[in-house]
């Protein structure tokens, strides 16, 4: 891998759940007439108990050829590497360990406006136990840097979950995991619940869910031989009784009341409007959101603005937030693109390692988010509206220009907010700098 910039901008969103499990989080879709403009929006929320006071790191990964016969590190195993990986851009976790060995992706989208996120599934004992399998981490950083599309992402996972199996190593209770993968066009639900069985299906609501239990019941598109498996294991009678999360998930498969909570605000919101990602950071900071139980802690947030009819460069657009402290952070927007990545970004991680709750008044966050998606804006048009029309050669520099500044602009909100934690909320227009960016 080229070397990869880190920014630490500490995260809002996280879904904690009971104190019993180490891990809760969640993934959003919204797509159809929910958008209002034929996108697709993905949301991941991601929180691990383990780690809450650990920094993540907000990092680009750049595209790369590769020899043929070389091979890549995963987790707990090496597997063969591909000519060809993209750019990406991702959340990194910096509690994983060897770091620079082994990028831990959380969620990530990558430069032809692939995005994946991922939560668990929380089913019992395992099914199957796969030590040297693939963690989730792993698939999220192949899918990423192998995948052009949805389909060809679900293919991917499928591939890796029956050549490897699902790893068990070192998680609490934790059978499996659901991927949610999207592109400016469709959306497709990945869930494996144990060694080496899989299903997938296309999502075909406008919204659409999962909160650390399964959501595939009879119905999929894709997956393993899971109804002989599931027959050979005297859990059901006959293939036409199948049904995915009943057969598999054990009777501890809870967490039911969190998804249902926010399949009920969402479908509300659905209702009121198109969900754009302005509305979407809106409803995770809203006391409606914020009510909902185990809802109170977030490391790292991604939404993915995927918009058919736009260059590829601006096709992949993500807002991040990452770090501890709920509904505390500001959102940036960022463009996964090969050749603009991010250089000679400052790092702050030790301003968030030594004040883990540092907390950015609310104000300053909505200024910096005003502020930094109509730079956004100023990107993907011209001074009369219009889409911008450059090559890709001639964009680059001005998404790269953009890039740094939004960063630096984050990075200058979080050093003020860090010498001045008890700063009034009605000064927060004040931490964001008076200059213009370039």
């Amino acid at each position: 891998m080229s070397p990869r910039s880190s920014f630490s901008i500490a995260g809002i969103l996280a879904v904690c759940a009971a104190p019993l499990l180490s891990s809760a989080c969640d993934v959003i879709v919204v797509r159809g007439a929910a958008t209002g403009d034929g996108s697709v929006v993905l949301v991941g929320l991601y929180q691990w108990s383990d780690s809450l006071d650990q920094p993540y790191c907000l990092r680009h990964a750049d595209r790369q050829t590769h020899a043929a016969g070389s091979t890549v590190a995963l987790s707990c195993r090496v597997v063969p590497q591909v000519p060809q990986t993209w750019a990406y851009n991702y959340v990194h976790c910096r509690w994983r360990g060897a770091e620079d060995r082994v990028p831990a992706v959380v969620h990530a989208v990558n430069e032809w406006g692939l995005a994946i996120a991922s939560n668990s599934l929380f089913c019992g004992e395992p099914r199957e136990k796969k030590p040297e399998g693939v963690d989730f981490l792993d698939v999220n950083r192949l899918v990423a840097e192998r995948a052009r599309d949805a389909r060809q992402a679900v293919a991917l996972i499928g591939h890796l979950i029956d050549s490897y199996g699902y790893a068990m190593h070192g998680k609490d209770r934790d059978d499996g995991q659901l991927w949610a993968v999207a592109d400016c066009r469709e959306a497709w639900v990945v869930e494996c619940l144990g060694g080496q069985q899989w299903v997938a299906r296309r999502i075909e609501e406008d919204v659409y869910n999962g909160s650390n239990t399964p959501t595939i019941t009879d119905r999929y598109d894709l997956g393993s031989d899971v109804v002989r498996y599931a027959r050979d294991h005297g859990w059901l009678d006959s293939p036409k009784t199948f049904n995915w999360a009943r057969d598999f998930a054990p009777p501890q498969a809870g967490w039911q009341d969190r998804y249902l909570a926010i399949s009920r605000h969402l479908a509300d919101a659905a209702r009121a409007g198109p969900i754009t990602p302005e509305r979407i950071v809106e409803m995770l900071r809203s006391p409606v959101f914020t009510r909902i139980k185990g809802f109170d802690q977030i490391q790292s947030a991604m939404i993915a603005h995927l918009r058919p009819g736009v260059p590829p460069e601006l096709r992949a657009k993500a807002y991040f937030a990452a770090g501890p402290d709920a509904g505390e952070r500001p959102f940036v927007p960022l463009y996964a693109c090969h050749r603009a990545g991010w250089h000679d970004v400052p790092d702050h991680d030790a301003v968030l390692q030594s004040r883990a709750r540092l907390a950015v008044p609310r104000d300053a966050c909505i200024a910096y988010e005003r502020w930094a998606w109509q730079q956004s804006l100023a990107v993907e048009h011209d001074g009369n509206g219009a889409a911008q029309q450059p090559s890709a050669e001639s964009r680059a520099p001005r998404l790269q220009c953009f890039h740094d500044t939004v960063l630096q602009r984050a990075a200058d909100v979080y050093a003020q907010a860090a010498a001045a934690p008890s700063l009034p909320e009605t000064r927060a227009e004040a931490m964001l700098p008076a200059s213009d960016p370039k």
